[in-house]
């Protein structure tokens, strides 16, 4: 599965004067990419940009075609142009575009201090998504998964636990580590603040369970610390934050009942239109250096923390027929956990997230 930007734009154009073109120069490369996707056996979950598109206004829109005299209007021209997206690419043969992420990162809280009702509005949009997608008769096979937030904010989540079940398949969150200053590895995943992770992920997954939702970390990574280390302006590839990324790949995709986990990248990439730099949010003229491999433009040599997490891929085989067990060592700052594979064999991964080494004894008594 794969997560593809979507831009309504490509379709009509960027104003209100413009007209539905589904064959475009744009629209015609989507095609061809999902082709591709199809070729493969790929599943394809559209992302249709930022909120800002229907809620902030005409100046923060991708595209304003759909504007309406009141954002009730608005909203639902929206959804009745999202539902044809999927109906146009279906009839195109394309039935693996099966999801569409509500959105990232909606009501953000820098984004409530401009609209306080953001969150409100959220529900509004998935309520009428939801509602021109079964109209439609693709419900079904139209997954729908949100909010896709940051998990230190479970406001919006509950939200959508409580006000719009029916609307969402897949329930989501983001969490981010952050790189400290170089020698200190502890930073976002000293004990404490990881236990507080997996505190709040348990928690809520009591109530997802209890609707048959699936729980998705759609986006994870680690962020930069005040020195910017491992994304300079040179882009060197530096052995804390390698080791860092790796750790906190561990710790968080061995959380027995989430359902699934999206690094957030696996490239290096130059985004489209994008060419500025911020260290801080990870950019260098228009490359975003979150990858654990290079812009392969440039070079084909991987990152520190590839080898780490490719080793992890290798042992674990995926979450299809798999058991997870998860433990954690109390006071010591070392998490356990134990796979058993679809193929009967078994695979423990220990996590030590602290600066130095740690004596640990296993017990694999059943």
């Amino acid at each position: 599965t794969v997560r593809s930007m979507f831009k309504l734009r490509w379709v009509v154009g960027k104003d209100k004067n413009g007209s539905e073109d589904w064959e475009s120069e744009r629209m015609q490369a989507y095609y061809k990419w999902m082709q591709a996707m199809k070729d493969r056996n790929i599943d394809v979950l559209l992302n249709p940009w930022y909120q800002e598109t229907v809620t902030m206004g005409e100046s923060a829109a991708d595209t304003t075609y759909f504007w309406g005299d009141t954002f009730e209007k608005t909203v639902d021209n929206w959804g009745a142009l999202m539902t044809k997206v999927f109906l146009k690419l279906r009839a195109k043969g394309f039935t693996n575009a099966n999801g569409l992420f509500l959105f990232t990162e909606p009501a953000y809280p820098a984004k409530l201090e401009a609209d306080p009702q953001l969150q409100e509005k959220y529900i509004v949009i998935a309520k009428n998504l939801h509602s021109h997608l079964k109209a439609a008769g693709i419900r079904q096979s139209v997954r729908i998964i949100g909010p896709n937030y940051p998990s230190q904010d479970t406001s919006l989540l509950d939200k959508c636990v409580t006000e719009a079940p029916e609307c969402f398949d897949v329930l989501s969150s983001h969490r981010y580590g952050k790189l400290p200053e170089v020698g200190n590895l502890a930073s976002d995943l000293m004990p404490d603040v990881v236990s507080g992770e997996y505190d709040f992920i348990k928690e809520h997954l009591k109530k997802f369970n209890a609707q048959g939702k699936q729980f998705w970390l759609d986006e994870y990574g680690v962020n930069t610390g005040p020195n910017n280390y491992g994304i300079s302006d040179h882009g060197e590839d530096n052995e804390y934050f390698g080791i860092q990324y790796t750790a906190f790949y561990n710790c968080i995709s061995n959380i027995g009942g989430i359902t699934g986990a999206c690094i957030w990248t696996i490239a290096d990439q130059n985004w489209p239109e994008s060419t500025g730099t911020n260290l801080g949010a990870g950019f260098y003229k228009g490359v975003l250096r979150h990858g654990f491999l290079p812009d392969v433009r440039k070079t084909l040599i991987p990152k520190t923390q590839y080898y780490g997490i490719s080793l992890y891929m290798k042992y674990t085989g995926g979450r299809s027929g798999n058991t997870v067990y998860y433990s954690e060592t109390e006071n010591l700052g070392v998490t356990v956990s134990a796979r058993q594979l679809a193929d009967g064999n078994w695979t423990f991964i220990v996590t030590n997230l602290n600066v130095e080494d740690t004596l640990l004894k296993l017990n694999l008594e059943k």
